[in-house]
């Protein structure tokens, strides 16, 4: 297994605007994830806590009713992702971990 080094954002250098969006991808095209320090937004602390139970009740949910949203059957990859779902990476064979995909609402319009 491949060890890499976790990218480590302050929290302050997001919220007043001195990390530019397109470091943000960047980062997240390369390391697929980024650990945020120090955050002292109280709103973003409760609204992480929130989101973290949200989640677990997500997955907590028997998988009849998560296949309900698989991702496989979206037009905007997004839903879950079932643990035996594999991708065409190569580090993605002995993966096993479930997943929700979520994104922005795409709107389209006039055939476009």
């Amino acid at each position: 297994m491949k060890i890499q080094q976790v990218p480590v954002i302050e929290y302050k250098d997001i919220s007043t605007g001195h990390f530019e969006v397109s470091q943000f991808i960047r980062i997240l095209k390369k390391f697929g994830h980024i650990h945020i320090t120090n955050i002292t937004d109280p709103a973003f602390v409760i609204g992480s806590v929130h989101l973290k139970r949200v989640a677990q009740q997500l997955f907590d949910l028997p998988d009849e009713i998560k296949m309900q949203f698989y991702i496989g059957n979206s037009d905007g990859h997004r839903g879950y992702v079932p643990v035996t779902e594999k991708g065409q990476y190569a580090d993605e064979k002995d993966r096993v971990y479930e997943a929700f995909d979520i994104g922005p609402q795409v709107v389209r319009l006039n055939g476009f």
